[in-house]
């Protein structure tokens, strides 16, 4: 998965800097060494405004959206960005896993191409209901790509940021997908 596909699964407004100070100094530092090129990396990556990057480094607040975009167009650890570590590391995917994990979110792979391997059809469990067939009508043979459902699942991430009954689906999708 990309990176800024995971990030758009993060939470938008939850602060997880350890120390508002050192986050600030460190922000600041980082986005200041930035050319205005990587300065919009960051901000596409993270889907943030540059006012929220700048209210970043001015009150030391982070989200963990733009802590990982600034650790990796910077090529650190976002660990040093929320104050969590001394030195500033290095940006890998291990870094991240670890990173998410913290957060409490499962990372699924981070390259950036798409793994194009057909997967093998799985033994159906008799004691694990599907998914597709949990629903009372049955719906059929299904025909859909990887880029369909990764479509499907921003259209419902966005759809349930104005519906509670699209969180509540959001959610168990979501726990299917981890479990």
């Amino acid at each position: 998965m990309v990176i800024a596909e995971i990030i758009s699964l993060l939470p938008k407004r939850k602060d997880v800097s350890i120390n508002h100070a050192v986050t600030k100094q460190r922000c600041a530092e980082t986005w200041k060494s930035f050319k205005n090129a990587q300065k919009r990396e960051v901000l596409e990556i993270s889907g943030v405004t540059n006012i929220t990057v700048h209210n970043t480094y001015k009150e030391g607040r982070i989200t963990a959206g733009v802590a990982v975009a600034m650790a990796k167009v910077a090529g650190i650890s976002p660990f040093y960005l929320t104050a969590e570590l001394e030195k500033p590391g290095r940006f890998s995917e291990k870094v991240i896993a670890a990173f998410l994990g913290k957060l409490g979110i499962s990372s699924p792979s981070l390259s950036e191409e798409p793994d194009i391997a057909p997967a093998a059809p799985a033994e159906a469990d008799s004691d694990t209901p599907s998914l597709l067939h949990t629903a009372d009508t049955d719906i059929g043979d299904i025909d859909i790509t990887e880029e369909e459902i990764i479509v499907l699942l921003k259209s419902l991430i966005i759809r349930a940021r104005y519906n509670d009954i699209d969180t509540e689906i959001l959610a168990g999708i979501k726990h299917a997908l981890i479990c």
